[in-house]
């Protein structure tokens, strides 16, 4: 899949650390520019949901794959049709068709994010589908509190998470390079490491 964290978990240390700083300077700037009215949220509104399309059209080419294609229930390729139907939506204007909208695309993102993971499990295959979950979601947030609130601004707060973030990011290369020999368990203690920077990411978006 096209995005900054294709095969993460499979990277070596240093680059695995630069994916996830690439994810984390994306939120940042992707808020900074919002807060500074240097893009209209509208339009990156319909921005977003085109990349997340093509993220759902990258992740059903890999469902089409032998090895996978067996572990897809027919009613997961039926909620990623209906999923791509309400990103082909355009929003009308409305304050309030922008936030029925919203609402629908996290409910059913979050949902066939968790469907994705379980048919990954079970084809025991690595998958970065949640890192572009994680990222669309937040951006969806960002969106939201603009248009909510027409003006937010990049506080203390703010930054203090994204500081946060980047201190746990570097923390990970450490926990990759022991993972080789820890196996089960050091890429278990990796995924935490990832969990917990995307809390800070949500924490930061949370307080602008």
């Amino acid at each position: 899949m096209e995005t900054p964290a294709k095969g993460m978990e499979k990277l070596p240390s240093s680059t695995l650390e630069e994916s996830m700083l690439r994810i984390q300077k994306d939120i940042d700037e992707f808020a900074l520019e919002l807060s500074l009215g240097k893009a209209d949220a509208k339009d990156k509104f319909e921005e977003i949901k085109r990349e997340f399309e093509t993220n759902l059209t990258s992740l059903k080419h890999l469902f089409n794959k032998a090895e996978i294609s067996q572990f897809v229930p027919i009613r997961l390729e039926w909620k990623l049709q209906d999923l791509e139907l309400q990103l082909r939506s355009r929003n009308t204007g409305s304050r309030e068709s922008f936030e029925a909208q919203c609402s629908a695309l996290i409910v059913a993102t979050i949902d066939i994010g968790k469907d994705v993971a379980r048919v990954f499990q079970k084809a025991k295959t690595s998958n970065d589908f949640h890192h572009e979950v994680e990222t669309f979601l937040l951006k969806l947030e960002i969106i939201r509190l603009k248009i909510g609130i027409k003006q937010f601004k990049i506080g203390n707060s703010f930054r203090s998470n994204m500081r946060g973030a980047k201190r746990v990011i570097r923390q990970i290369s450490g926990k990759v390079q022991g993972a080789d020999s820890k196996a089960r368990n050091g890429k278990r203690e990796v995924k935490r490491e990832i969990a917990v920077m995307y809390k800070h990411l949500k924490s930061a978006v949370k307080n602008l």
